[in-house]
């Protein structure tokens, strides 16, 4: 019943010239303020040797453990930088267990808590280094996050607003919708989301093979799909509380 009621709306010149507002991840990325192009050097990091001790720094952050160095970092350096990960052609591509590595161990330096009992300004660097460092990993820990990031600093910024404007994607997120509304058991909440996890990778692959020939239009539009598929998996992960709107 609800899908002959969409497809009359569908073929409808109302429905044409609209979009339709399906429920969106809450794992969107927030808005990010312009950078600088990526680097594509695998060791761009800020300092090599601390400039106070000459010991080797143990990440790429301008921070040395062993005479208490820190010094600031720009708002605008690349998170790939952050971490000294190889952007390369592709910066979609990210190494995820090498980055949790790497987040992990700048985390543990840079933590608020082990500079509490420094100069007060050296603390006040710590803790917007920590917390650049936790926005960094986010995004790039994300495939949605870190599209829209990479998106971003090619000038071609996805929004709230932009929509769906696949109608036989559409269609199939509206059967969905229907399965999970209509689910009795865990079971068939699980298959909902096996199979949704399968369109994900494909969504996924193809925005990698977009940035990777510089077709930002072409990763905008696959980065819009993946939103929608994201809200899908946390409306089963909701299961059954999940929410959509009408």
């Amino acid at each position: 019943m609800f899908r002959l009621a969409f497809s009359s709306a569908l073929k409808s010149s109302a429905f044409r010239s609209t979009s339709l507002k399906l429920p969106r991840s809450s794992h969107r990325a927030p808005s990010i303020p312009i950078r600088r192009p990526l680097s594509s050097s695998s060791n761009s990091q800020p300092s090599k040797i601390c400039p106070q001790c000459s010991t080797p720094l143990p990440t790429a952050l301008p921070l040395c453990p062993k005479c208490s160095y820190i010094a600031n970092i720009p708002s605008t350096t690349p998170y790939h930088d952050l971490f000294n990960l190889n952007s390369g052609h592709n910066p979609f591509i990210v190494d995820t267990g090498l980055l949790k590595r790497r987040f992990l161990e700048a985390q543990r330096l840079c933590h608020p808590d082990t500079w509490a009992v420094k100069a007060p300004q050296k603390k006040l660097i710590a803790d917007h280094m920590s917390s650049l460092i936790n926005e960094a990993y986010k995004t790039l820990s994300s495939p949605l996050r870190r599209a829209q990031y990479i998106l971003e600093q090619h000038g071609h910024e996805l929004n709230e607003t932009d929509q769906l404007q696949d109608h036989v994607l559409i269609m199939e997120i509206m059967e969905v919708r229907e399965e999970l509304e209509g689910a009795n058991t865990q079971e068939e909440v699980e298959g909902i989301r096996d199979e949704n996890r399968g369109k994900i990778d494909g969504v996924v692959e193809a925005i990698e093979e977009c940035i990777g020939r510089e077709d930002w239009e072409g990763a905008k539009k696959e980065a819009i799909r993946l939103r929608y598929l994201d809200g899908i998996q946390e409306a089963a992960k909701a299961w059954p509380n999940s929410v959509f709107d009408h």
